[in-house]
């Protein structure tokens, strides 16, 4: 999945999250996906609607912690936080159909 994180922010809080996104990549490349999905989940508790901290949950869970179902879940609140429009939406709807329904 391409990065979904276009843009930037000065707002502190959205600094913030925007760190714990960043961490949680660096735990996933680092190969310690359980630390990086409880960090992604720190970044969505304070933001449920980050695009990139859902991306890459919905990575983490779907590729190094072999959890589907979860990452089925993330993808779907992914797909409704971008919308029909949103010319990142296909590449999602594919995420989501890759992952088995429970």
């Amino acid at each position: 999945m391409t990065p979904m994180n276009a843009e930037g922010s000065d707002d502190p809080s959205v600094a913030s999250v925007e760190n714990l996104v960043n961490r949680g990549i660096l735990r996933a490349e680092e190969g310690e996906p359980h630390a990086a999905i409880e960090i992604l989940e720190a970044a969505l508790a304070l933001r449920p609607d980050h695009v990139e901290a859902l991306a890459q949950a919905g990575l983490v869970l779907a590729t190094r912690l072999d959890d589907p179902i979860r990452a089925r879940e993330v993808f779907l609140r992914l797909a409704a936080v971008l919308g029909p429009a949103d010319p990142r939406y296909a590449e999602v709807e594919a995420a989501i159909r890759a992952c088995p329904e429970r």
